[in-house]
């Protein structure tokens, strides 16, 4: 899908997240397409932090924004953002603290519009032995 349609202009996974006053994102210990576990399943995180920035199309716009852990149920949240104009955006950040990983799988941060359409970040979570397993000679 070309950039001009998706709503979700970037998601990101990493270890901590905030939004500076000048509404710059901070993030700290970003991830790229996994999340290698070191030691075995269930693992436990200090923190994890999503982050995903989304186009307005709308002055008040509401969203869900739905994020499945394997092994866990559902973390759902509505947010509600507001826009002077049609370049701004809503930096979506759900910090899970601590955060448990019960299994390996993928972490999905769903994005819920009000006009039926979802758009999907996503973070494979794997051992160190499957990454190694998955690695190219």
């Amino acid at each position: 899908m070309p950039l001009e349609g998706r709503r979700i202009r970037y998601f990101i996974a990493c270890d901590q997240a905030r939004q500076e006053a000048n509404n710059k994102g901070f993030l700290i210990g970003t991830y790229s397409k996994a999340l290698i576990v070191e030691g075995t399943f269930p693992a436990v995180l200090p923190s994890l932090s999503l982050v995903a920035c989304v186009d307005l199309r709308k002055r008040t716009e509401s969203f869900q924004v739905e994020v499945s852990i394997p092994g866990l149920p559902p973390i759902e949240r509505e947010h509600l953002a507001k826009a002077t104009g049609p370049l701004d955006t809503a930096t979506v950040i759900l910090d899970l603290v601590p955060c448990v990983l019960p299994a390996p799988g993928t972490i999905k941060l769903n994005v819920k519009f009000a006009d039926g359409n979802t758009e999907t970040g996503d973070l494979e979570v794997v051992s160190r032995d499957e990454y190694k397993r998955r690695t190219w000679d």
